[in-house]
């Protein structure tokens, strides 16, 4: 069995109310990021306020930015 490769998950629609927010996790898995998310935060994470991810490798460098609005 090959050995789970670590990822950054990045969600920049998360939890929308006037404005996006932001979430990221280092995990093996979506399922395990999401879980990581959610242990955060304070309370139910509807399906619909997740967002799009992005998952990103981990053997090269990455940046980003969200911008925030007014």
């Amino acid at each position: 069995m090959a050995e789970n490769k670590m990822q950054l998950y990045v969600w920049d629609d998360f939890a929308p109310d006037y404005l996006p927010g932001l979430a990221f996790a280092i995990a093996a898995s979506l399922e395990d990021a999401r879980a990581l998310v959610a242990k955060g935060y304070s309370s139910y994470i509807p399906a619909g306020d997740w967002g799009a991810v992005d998952i990103h490798e981990l053997d090269k460098p990455f940046g980003t930015s969200v911008t925030g609005g007014s």
